[in-house]
């Protein structure tokens, strides 16, 4: 295992690809909250898919992540979320 293997692993994973991008973006709008299940996790992936895109330079204004964490919610609390506003 010389050097070559070590830089191969990091030109593969070290640098985010145009295909970790999308799964990255669809990791923001995809993501979905059970009813009952704590939402910390999941909104914490969220915004760490946001903040690796950012990395990247393709950053996102906060009030996309905003509606993609708002979508991710269960159904009932968006709805209660809506309304209050």
């Amino acid at each position: 295992m010389g050097s070559s293997f070590f830089t191969d692993l990091k030109t593969s994973y070290s640098t985010v690809s145009g295909a970790n991008k999308a799964h990255l973006i669809a990791q923001l709008f995809r993501a979905s909250i059970s009813e009952g299940e704590d939402p910390i996790p999941v909104l914490g992936a969220i915004r760490s898919a946001q903040i690796t895109l950012a990395q990247c330079r393709l950053s996102l204004h906060d009030e996309i992540l905003a509606h993609a964490m708002l979508l991710a919610l269960p159904v009932n609390v968006t709805m209660q979320t809506l309304l209050v506003q």
